[in-house]
């Protein structure tokens, strides 16, 4: 009977996890999809790392004495089965040194295992929450000299765009340095993808706007006073950008043209944003070491991600930005128009309303 029931075992096993996936592959992908969803995309709490950093050496010592106990618990039992171990022959010491081996050896492989199944379903449900909200990976950025693949990547994604948005301060560290390795990782880019229109944000060097941090001061003297630098040489990074831009428009169709408008707020972020997809770093005021952030549109929840966040910041920045600050050079206004209506205004774009 027993033999009969073991028989069943096995051929219900070989049924389930052979016989489903090669021959029922519909049906495999369904169920897997809904253990997937019940293990990973459940409601709850999504944590990375521990709230409480303090538990970290305490969890460390526990994994730790796990290995010490088990590996006693091995090097005994291997001694105790063999029986040889405490024989008077060098034979003996021998025996020792390989018990005690095998024994730290399976301990620490058991241990890790133990230690992997443990972290790796918070580590990948963590992935997965990440996911849900659009974030698909992180740039570690160095402006002195930006990753080989980031510049690749950009490029990539301005050959499959229909539009551009830049957000930024000053635009110095990713246009104004020119071409070539040592300039901004985006000139080249745009330089390359002639035809696709660009518009972007900088910060207005004039504007009197206060700072809701500092009644007392205004958004750009916070900027300077945080950037730790003069505002004449601001503007001379401004103006070395606003140059890189007229000499990227003289080889440009006029659909193509890069427009430059300048809003007023205190500068939180800089973003780069293609039709699907979102490089976005909070904003860096000494200009060292930057993280963007790739979030991608197309995601499970699309209204609810984080790209759809920026973008929307992104349009209400340029729907109450100007075309340039007093004085400074006029640039095209592309194909954006303001309308007023009954004292509101709203923006008319035929391409900002692509930035999706």
């Amino acid at each position: 009977m027993f033999t009969g029931l073991a028989i069943f075992l096995i051929a219900a096993f070989l049924v389930v996890m052979l016989a489903v996936p090669f021959c029922r592959c519909k049906l495999a992908i369904k169920l897997v999809g809904k253990l997937k969803s019940a293990l990973l995309e459940g409601s709850g709490q999504v944590l990375f790392y521990e709230q409480d950093a303090s538990r970290t050496p305490v969890r460390s010592i526990a994994w730790t004495r796990a290995w010490g106990l088990m590996a006693a618990l091995l090097f005994t039992g291997c001694a105790l089965y063999r029986g040889n171990a405490v024989d008077n022959h060098p034979v003996a010491v021998a025996a020792c040194g390989l018990y005690g081996a095998l024994a730290m050896g399976a301990s620490a492989f058991f241990v890790l295992l133990g230690l992997s199944f443990v972290s790796y379903f918070p580590r990948v449900r963590g992935a997965a929450g990440l996911r849900q909200c659009g974030l698909q990976g992180l740039w570690i950025v160095d402006p002195a000299a930006p990753p080989v693949k980031l510049r690749q990547t950009v490029a990539a994604h301005l050959q499959k765009t229909t539009y551009v948005g830049i957000l930024d301060v000053t635009g110095f560290g990713i246009l104004a340095k020119g071409a070539g390795t040592p300039g901004g990782f985006l000139y080249d880019a745009i330089a390359m993808a002639s035809g696709v229109p660009v518009s972007i944000l900088l910060l207005d060097p004039e504007t009197t706007t206060l700072d809701p941090d500092g009644p007392q001061t205004t958004v750009m003297q916070s900027v300077l006073t945080e950037m730790g630098i003069p505002a004449p040489l601001y503007q001379k990074r401004l103006r070395a950008t606003l140059e890189a831009v007229k000499q990227l428009n003289e080889t440009r169709p006029e659909e193509g043209k890069i427009v430059v408008r300048f809003y007023r707020e205190r500068p939180l972020i800089t973003a780069l944003f293609f039709d699907k997809t979102a490089l976005v770093s909070p904003w860096n005021p000494r200009e060292k070491l930057n993280v963007f952030t790739q979030f991608d549109a197309e995601t499970p929840l699309p209204e609810a991600s984080f790209f759809e966040v920026h973008r929307r910041t992104f349009t209400r920045l340029w729907a109450h930005s100007h075309i340039s600050p007093s004085g400074g050079p006029a640039l095209p206004a592309g194909n954006s128009t303001v309308v007023r209506k009954k004292g509101s205004t709203t923006v008319r774009r035929s391409k900002l309303s692509a930035v999706r």
